[in-house]
């Protein structure tokens, strides 16, 4: 008898009222490095009333082993972040109803150092609930920057660059509407977590014809960021200043090209 009672009550702590639920976490996709004060993450989760004395909720960041946020609301203490990349910039709150949690985070001046997979983990005796939310926190940096200039052998070397940004950036070089990455030489530096990227092409005179556009685009993977400088090439004279189109339609790029055409045309006269 003691055998078979023993057996009901593991059963009936392992399936009878065991019922965490948890939701996707809420947040944002993509910000802009330093574009608001903030950023919020909310985790979500719901329980039985007699796992109220068992929950254990944890945050983690990116891969590590160790939360940077730990709660263990029976304890009756406020939520705690650990780690001193968070200290300063953590600003933690939660609110109950009926057996359901709303654990907010807020990440305040949110940078690029902040970037990455963020996990909610809500754990009871028997069971244990996880959420995951991969936020890109991007930073345009400085760029693109294009340019050009005659080698001695006569060759125009193009090249375009982009500093201090985050993630790698991809940067894609044309003229006339035309291109060949297999030609392209990039150059590629990590300095924490910027990227400064280069690439450039030695191109023949003959391959140019007067008034060509050089155009470089610069695009941030997993957003919708895209920045493009255009610059209009004059053989044996000074690079034209370039300017720079973003988010432009095609009929936008004609006129933009005009414009470039006039001012450079009133440069050389």
């Amino acid at each position: 008898m003691y055998v078979i009672g023993s057996a009901i009550i593991i059963l009936a702590l392992l399936s009878g009222d065991n019922c965490v639920h948890i939701e996707p976490l809420e947040g944002p996709w993509v910000v802009e490095a330093n574009s608001r004060p903030y950023v919020d993450l909310t985790c979500v989760f719901s329980f039985n009333s007699s796992e109220m004395n068992q929950l254990d909720v944890k945050w983690y960041f990116q891969n590590s082993a160790q939360p940077f946020i730990q709660w263990v609301p029976s304890t009756g203490r406020e939520p705690q972040s650990i780690g001193e990349q968070w200290a300063s910039q953590l600003e933690l709150s939660h609110k109950n109803s009926s057996n359901q949690y709303h654990q907010r985070v807020r990440i305040s001046n949110p940078s690029s150092k902040f970037s990455g997979s963020y996990r909610c983990k809500v754990s009871t005796f028997h069971e244990e609930k996880e959420t995951k939310l991969d936020l890109i926190i991007y930073d345009p940096g400085l760029g693109p920057k294009l340019r050009y200039d005659t080698a001695e052998d006569g060759y125009v070397n193009i090249s375009c660059s982009a500093h201090s940004v985050y993630p790698e950036p991809i940067l894609l070089l044309t003229w006339n509407h035309r291109h060949n990455g297999d030609e392209v030489t990039k150059t590629t530096v990590r300095r924490g977590m910027d990227y400064d990227v280069t690439v450039h092409r030695l191109i023949p005179p003959t391959d140019l014809p007067p008034e060509t556009i050089f155009s470089c685009s610069m695009e941030i993977p997993n957003t919708r960021f895209s920045l493009r400088e255009e610059t209009m090439y004059f053989p044996g004279k000074i690079q034209p200043r370039a300017s720079q189109v973003s988010g432009t339609s095609a009929g936008e790029i004609g006129f933009k090209l005009l414009i470039i055409l006039l001012f450079t045309a009133l440069s050389f006269s």
